[in-house]
């Protein structure tokens, strides 16, 4: 399995470029993918008053179910990488390691979303304002920069899934082939 990590702060289309791209998969292909959110929204969609001990928390959740995953599906697409937790929050250098070895225990193929100007902030299931988040993507890029091998920028825009779909055919070409062989 695969991790599909979509990068960037509070209100840059991490969660729906990553649902667009799991309904292109589903509906184009036999590829076996399933989508893994972030609980963070949902926390403060329940009014919690402090997000900084949530971290570790979300990050284990999440593992947990890349963990079952594993040997079952293609693909599971995140609309918040595990080591975004960087960014949120304060942790222990035993938690940033851990998180870290976490990280490393998948293949992933990572993506920064580059803010549509376009687009306005919407501040519903956020505690950030649009200045806040574009500081928090200049925090992203740096940790992407530090931590990853690779990783590609692409615009959040109207053909940001197409481009996305473009990008996971040629890393994956061999899967891809043997599953479209199967159709």
């Amino acid at each position: 399995m695969k991790i599909v990590n979509f990068w960037a702060g509070p209100g840059s289309g991490k969660s729906t470029v990553a649902a667009g791209l799991y309904y292109e998969l589903k509906k184009q292909s036999k590829i076996n993918v399933e989508l893994v959110q972030e609980m963070v929204k949902d926390k403060v969609y329940e009014g919690t008053d402090d997000l900084n001990v949530l971290p570790v928390l979300n990050v284990a959740q999440q593992y947990y179910k890349y963990v079952i995953y594993d040997g079952q599906l293609d693909y599971a697409i995140s609309d918040s990488p595990i080591m975004l937790s960087y960014i949120y929050g304060s942790m222990t250098d035993i938690e940033r390691d851990l998180i870290r070895e976490w990280h490393w225990n998948f293949p992933s193929i990572n993506f920064f979303l580059k803010r549509n100007s376009e687009k306005e902030h919407n501040v519903i299931g956020r505690i950030h304002t649009e200045n806040e988040s574009r500081e928090i993507d200049d925090e992203i890029i740096q940790v992407m920069e530090n931590e990853l091998d690779h990783f590609w920028q692409i615009y959040h825009n109207e053909d940001a899934v197409g481009k996305i779909l473009e990008i996971l055919k040629n890393e994956d070409s061999n899967l891809w082939q043997s599953r479209l062989d199967r159709s």
